[in-house]
């Protein structure tokens, strides 16, 4: 095999999601110097760290605190998990090999779990773990942009307490970036612990979300927002219902956002000026991008 055809090989196992230990051991087979037979059985019985805990995540280990253990993780240690998604699949190779020259040598495990999405764990130390996670995203995300220009969103999952929690981890990390993508998508970073409204909303039956539905609209038939009035309802949720502070982001005079917003009133039957009414409207709007 010649130097193209190696590195076309070794492209075509990474975006298949290989690790490089995982390479270097195939290139070792091709090579001669490590037994076929022996890494076959190796890798059917998911010896390697990576694979173990590739399995730990999805739920698939029989045993939890065995492939905790196996991957190399304490079962006394606190860890944190984000889950990176990627707008564009074929940044995921860069991305993930600009991670690991940054990670050096710390406690940090980067893997690939999906066509778009690449899961980071690291091992937490202190009493602000919650403040390590926020931080570690926000720098993860500003890195990516900076020196990739690659899309992404980051979600934030629980403080695993010993590495057999990961997986739960993991499942919230995958809650809270399905709850941001659905009902907040002006953000980047979504905690699991801070999943506000969409967090409740997620979880309702679809009996529980058409009944709130009637008992809001009645049976008329609400009219739809426009866009540009689903812009103004957003605006004015950010700034507290503040209707001086909204106009001046929307670059409108005071009255003509007072006009906006009855223009709403009429359509939905509900004054957002009114607390109660805000409340009932954004649930509203939420359980239509539920379903």
């Amino acid at each position: 095999m010649n130097a193209k055809e190696k590195e076309k090989l070794n492209e075509a196992l990474s975006a298949a999601g290989y690790s490089k230990g995982r390479i270097r051991e195939l290139e070792q087979v091709l090579a001669g110097k490590l037994d076929p037979k022996e890494w076959a059985e190796k890798e059917a019985a998911g010896a390697g760290p990576e694979e173990q805990l590739r399995r730990l995540l999805s739920g698939s280990a029989e045993q939890a605190a065995e492939a905790a253990r196996a991957a190399g993780l304490d079962p006394a240690a606190h860890y944190g998990l984000l889950l990176l998604e990627l707008e564009q699949a074929e940044d995921l190779p860069a991305a993930e090999e600009l991670l690991r020259q940054l990670s050096g040598n710390s406690a940090v495990f980067i893997l690939r779990m999906e066509e778009s999405s690449l899961v980071l764990i690291s091992a937490l130390s202190g009493r602000k773990e919650a403040e390590q996670l926020r931080t570690e995203a926000q720098r993860t995300l500003s890195t990516l942009n900076t020196e990739l220009m690659c899309k992404l969103r980051i979600s934030v999952g629980s403080v695993a307490e010993g590495g057999q929690a990961l997986a739960e981890s993991y499942s919230h990390a995958k809650l809270a970036m399905e709850v941001m993508k659905r009902f907040y998508e002006e953000r980047l970073i979504m905690e699991y612990s801070a999943l506000g409204l969409g967090g409740l909303v997620i979880d309702l039956s679809s009996e529980a979300c058409a009944r709130f539905m009637e008992e809001c609209f009645g049976a008329k038939q609400r009219s739809k927002l426009s866009e540009e009035e689903l812009q103004t309802v957003s605006r004015f949720f950010e700034h507290g219902l503040n209707i001086s502070e909204t106009a001046r982001d929307l670059y409108l005079h005071r009255n003509t956002l007072v006009y906006h917003l009855e223009k709403i009133e009429k359509k939905t039957g509900l004054d957002i000026r009114r607390f109660d009414d805000a409340v009932l409207l954004r649930l509203a709007l939420m359980i239509e991008n539920r379903q």
